[in-house]
This record gives structure tokens, C-alpha cells and sequence, in this order.
């Protein structure tokens, strides 16, 4: 794409983000239409200055039933007797993330092998550290909910809307879904660098443009969303609630990272009371060993960026260099590793095999 197709999808981006948030609703979950009959849904009732005849039309059109976010439906989770909502305020739907996973976790929870390469920090192997952080956790949601409510607003939103999801003429977009750093201009030795790195500086740079121009048409046309980007602390308030929705699967270091930055910072959240949890001297030494061992893994990934995504993803021009990169990996492993954990690693990279 060019840059100025690029810049034509992001301004379209922003307009879409604009139209769903334009309508708020009573409740949270997944709406559906109404002739559905959906078992436990509601009218779709819409919050704001909007008039009554559009609140009655959507009201008889369309309802708000239980969430499909995957979430709820992942591995046996689809089988249980658990709340997928609709929820009528935003800290219950929070509070039923966590309640779900507790009991997913106390029926279905299996601990893995110790050898388990992929089972990093000790606790991670633990069902019953998951539970007792997740309990944690429903001590703080309710009242970190305390502000103003446009930022809580139920409104129709994609939640994992990023440049690997946006397809234009057949092919990912890249858009505006930077990580990095931020890079506005070329640095003062930019003529001695190798060609390749000059090439990675300029796409680096138009990144950079390309998202801070992302959030001045934020700014223009979607404020409400453009304060929430900007909340004080918005980013323990967000993580705390995605975390707590995977833990066993995904990692508990980061979970628990987020739980100790809102205790840390729990006056600055502008939270009445005392923090109602509390990590010890010697639960903070454990988590710094447990986060060493994570960060590790994280290297690993930020090495391999430039060939493939942490999800999996690569575009086909590097396809045939991030293959040989896990052939080579999975040469150097079976070099070096003995016994049970030789073999185990051989059947779960036979993928990688030329």
C-alpha cells in the first residue's frame, strides 16, 4: 500500500471507531436481534439524547444477550453453568470474567509436568495461586470502576481491532497498530548506517506519523475515546480486567504484575479507603525471580520480531526465513537436550522438520 492509501484506511479506521461509539446501551454483552429469541437477552435499550422513536425501533429490533466473546466458550468453559451476562453495569461484567475463571480453574485446571518447557514461573503451574490472585483481584475491580462513566460506556466496539485484522484488497493493511517507539525524525547518523537499517528507521518513522495522526483525528472526531486513551492510569485499570480473563492460559506474571501496580499506586487511582490487598516483601521477591525467568521468553520474542509475530504471524515474504529460523532452532534443541525432555520437544516442533 501506499502511504497515502494508508493514510485514507486509518482516516476510514477512526471514522468507524467513531460511528459505533457514537450510540451507549444499558447493558454489556453481544447483541443480537431480537426475532432471535435469545434465552436471557434483553431489549437493546439505548442510553443518550437520541429520540424515542429510534430508542423504541432499536428496542424492538435488536437485544443484548450473553457474550460470545470466545472467552467464555474457550475449552470447557462452553459446557459450564457460568454468567456471560448481560451485564447491567461494567463492574459486573468484570466481576464475571473472574468468577468464571475460578471456577473453570477449580474444576477443569490440570497442573502441567515440571519439565514443562513452557511452564516458566513456578506459580504458573500452581491452580491454586491463579485462585487466590483472582481473588485479589474481585477485592479491587468493584471500586476501580469509580469514574466518570463515558469512560465504562456499553457501546458496539470490535475489541481486538489491530492492523493483523484489517484487510485491504486481500492483504494486511499494517496500519495503526504501533508498538514501538515512537521515531519522528532520522537520527544524526543516519547516512552511516547499512541499507537495511535506513529502511527499518524510515518505516519506523512513518509508523510513528502515521499514529500520532491516528490520535489528532481521535482527538477531532472521537474526543471521548481520545480522554480514555489518556486516562490517568487507564492502562492497570484496562490490563487488570484482559489478564485476569486467561490466566492459566496465557501467563500469571503479568496478572500479578498488574494487582501489585494497583495496590502501588492506589492512591494516585483516586480510590476512597485503603487498598484492600496486599503483596509481601517476600511475595515481591518471588514475583521479581518469576518475572526474570518471563522476560527472558519476552527477549526470545523480541528477537524474532522482524520474522514472525508473538501470534504466529508473517507476511509471505519472510515466510521461508522464519521457517529455517525454527528448523535451526529445533536442530540446536534436539542437539542439547537428553532423555524425556529430548523426546517431548521432538513431537511438538516435528511442524519445523525439512
Amino acid at each position: 500500500m501506499t502511504s497515502d492509501s494508508k493514510l485514507a484506511v486509518m482516516r476510514e479506521v477512526v471514522s468507524l471507531e467513531a460511528k459505533l461509539s457514537s450510540l451507549s446501551f444499558s447493558h454489556y454483552g453481544s447483541i443480537y436481534f431480537a426475532s432471535d429469541s435469545v434465552e436471557g437477552a434483553v431489549p437493546a435499550q439505548i442510553i443518550g439524547d437520541v429520540s424515542p422513536e429510534l430508542k423504541e425501533k432499536i428496542a424492538r429490533t435488536f437485544t443484548i444477550g450473553p457474550s460470545v466473546d470466545r472467552s467464555f466458550w474457550n475449552k470447557e468453559r462452553s459446557t459450564m453453568n457460568i454468567s456471560r451476562g448481560p451485564c447491567s453495569s461494567p463492574e459486573g461484567y468484570a466481576i464475571s470474567i473472574c468468577h468464571r475463571e475460578i471456577a473453570w480453574i477449580r474444576q477443569f485446571a490440570v497442573p502441567k509436568a515440571p519439565d514443562d518447557p513452557l511452564c516458566i514461573p513456578t506459580a504458573q503451574n500452581s491452580p491454586q495461586e491463579h485462585v487466590l490472585l483472582l481473588e485479589k483481584y474481585l477485592k479491587v475491580v468493584p471500586r476501580l470502576f469509580n469514574i466518570d462513566r463515558k469512560f465504562t460506556r456499553s457501546v458496539i466496539w470490535h475489541s481486538d481491532l489491530h492492523s493483523s485484522n484489517i484487510f485491504v484488497d486481500a492483504r494486511p493493511s499494517r496500519l495503526v497498530d504501533y508498538q514501538g517507539d515512537i521515531l519522528l525524525k532520522r537520527p544524526d547518523n543516519f547516512d552511516d548506517l547499512d541499507d537495511k537499517r535506513k529502511t527499518e528507521i524510515k518505516q519506523q518513522i512513518f509508523k510513528s506519523i502515521l499514529f500520532q495522526l491516528y490520535l489528532i483525528e481521535t482527538g477531532e472526531r472521537n474526543p471521548i475515546l481520545a480522554e480514555t486513551f489518556n486516562l490517568d492510569h487507564g492502562k492497570a485499570r484496562r490490563l487488570l480486567v484482559e489478564y485476569a480473563g486467561d490466566t492459566c492460559d496465557d501467563d500469571i506474571v503479568s496478572f500479578r504484575e498488574t494487582l501489585i501496580n494497583i495496590e502501588r499506586y492506589w492512591k494516585e487511582l483516586e480510590v476512597e479507603g485503603d487498598c484492600p490487598i496486599h503483596f509481601t516483601e517476600e511475595d515481591l521477591r518471588k514475583h521479581s525471580q518469576d518475572a526474570e525467568r518471563w522476560n527472558e521468553v519476552q527477549d526470545f520474542f523480541n528477537h524474532i520480531e522482524g520474522v514472525v509475530k508473538r501470534d504466529g504471524w508473517k507476511s509471505s515474504e519472510t515466510y521461508e526465513a522464519a521457517l529455517q529460523f525454527f528448523v535451526d532452532l529445533r536442530k540446536v534443541g534436539l542437539r542439547n537436550m537428553k532423555w524425556k525432555e529430548r523426546e517431548d520437544f521432538e513431537r511438538q516442533t516435528r511442524w519445523a522438520e525439512k
